[in-house]
């Protein structure tokens, strides 16, 4: 069994609130992890939450955060379906900061996390490439 939640819900007395959630299953961690990204796209296509970074249709999920960012900057890619990734980070004149190559097809999610701490303030682009899509997110560095 595999079980994700969210919580607490604060409600008053008196007060109504609408809350959604998605019933999946699957025969292995896997499988659970896909089913719960399909059940956050249907989710997504319904209108009943909205993703910065959901792409419909597309291998996999991204998050980025925080951004803005001092220091750390944290990666989450979560797969619908495998295939291997480069990541690479440039600056605002298109320098390589840092580059990250992914291609182990075992795991569903994979997370990592970019030093910034020596990088000057300023806006930075992650360029996110497979097989089947290059993806640009713009990240900003603060003091």
């Amino acid at each position: 069994s595999y079980v994700i939640s969210a919580g607490p819900i604060r409600i008053s007395n008196g007060e109504t609130k609408r809350v959604t959630f998605g019933l999946f299953a699957g025969k292995d961690l896997f499988e659970l992890r896909r089913e719960s990204l399909r059940s956050q796209v249907k989710a997504s296509e319904l209108g009943l939450i909205s993703e910065t970074y959901l792409k419909l249709n597309a291998p996999y999920l991204v998050s980025v955060f925080p951004n803005p960012t001092k220091n750390e900057l944290h990666l989450r890619v979560s797969f619908l379906k495998h295939e291997p990734l480069r990541i690479s980070l440039f600056d605002f004149l298109g320098r390589l900061v840092e580059k990250v190559d992914f291609s182990d097809t075992s795991q569903a999610t994979f997370e990592y996390q970019f030093d910034l701490s020596l990088q000057r303030t300023g806006n930075y682009y992650l360029c996110i490439q497979s097989p089947s899509r290059t993806q640009y997110i713009k990240i900003v560095k603060i003091e």
